[in-house]
């Protein structure tokens, strides 16, 4: 069966945020080092911001889903995480699929959740090295930057399964009350809220400086971070999403799926 792949509206907003991108680094590129650092600088941005990203998030969608589902989803052996950070577990439940495949119409909650992940990974995680090593402000936004694109290519390919599995219509059958909901629904609980915001802003403030000087950091963080996260999940559900949901759903772990025709919830 093969899965339409919507025309995502969003899509010319995200390439022009990455055109810019490419540009400001190309300029930079070409002041440092002329004609030949502006075509260096061209190229290693597209596959820096781009490539590397995608590749990740292939191989994970690829090789990943259907073993992260067999060996981790259906054992559940997550789920002493979840009673430890006092999130709901589920009850006596079973995986089934619900109706048919598709893909988002919109892309704007996915957008949302990558960039919500990439930013509270970096935020927390810079905090925490800054406590420890009372680093410069500078270097904050050094480290800031280098775990919100680790983020981009190893927290967010986790997510990116989940979306697999959305898409597939894999969901979560409870027996007892007898309604179905989304395959790790938890972890959108966990990464998306106001809790990014005040992550933020917590970083923000450790920086210290004039006011001036934190909005030139947030806004070099945002022009640095948030073109790839617009791109690259743009640009992966609309030319290589439907292809992994079809292989998952040809894969032994959906096969051995029931259907069902409740409605999600």
């Amino acid at each position: 069966m093969e899965i339409e792949t919507p025309e995502y509206k969003v899509a010319g907003p995200a390439a022009l945020s990455f055109v810019i991108l490419v540009i400001i680094f190309t300029i930079v590129g070409a002041i440092s080092g002329g004609v030949l650092g502006a075509i260096v600088t061209f190229f290693v941005t597209i596959v820096f911001f781009l490539g590397v990203p995608l590749s990740f998030w292939r191989l994970t969608a690829s090789r990943g889903s259907d073993r992260v589902f067999r060996r981790i989803i259906v054992p559940r052996p997550h789920e002493w995480l979840l009673r430890s950070l006092r999130l709901p577990t589920a009850g006596p439940s079973e995986y089934v699929l619900i109706g048919s495949p598709r893909l988002p119409r919109r892309l704007t909650w996915r957008l949302v959740q990558t960039i919500s992940i990439v930013f509270l990974i970096a935020s927390d995680a810079t905090l925490l090295v800054s406590a420890l090593l009372r680093n410069s402000p500078m270097t904050e936004v050094a480290y800031f930057f280098g775990f919100g694109f680790l983020s981009l290519i190893i927290a967010v390919p986790f997510v990116v399964m989940l979306w697999v599995y959305e898409d597939a219509g894999v969901r979560r059958f409870d027996i007892a009350d007898n309604t179905v909901s989304k395959v790790g629904g938890w972890i959108e609980q966990f990464f998306v809220g106001t809790g990014v915001a005040s992550a933020f802003l917590r970083f923000v403030e450790s920086i210290g400086g004039g006011t001036a000087e934190a909005a030139g950091v947030v806004l070099a963080l945002f022009i640095a971070l948030v073109p790839p996260c617009l791109i690259v999940t743009v640009y992966f559900h609309a030319e290589l999403q439907a292809k992994y949901v079809e292989k998952f759903l040809s894969s032994k772990s959906a096969l051995n799926l029931g259907r069902r025709t409740l409605e999600p919830s």
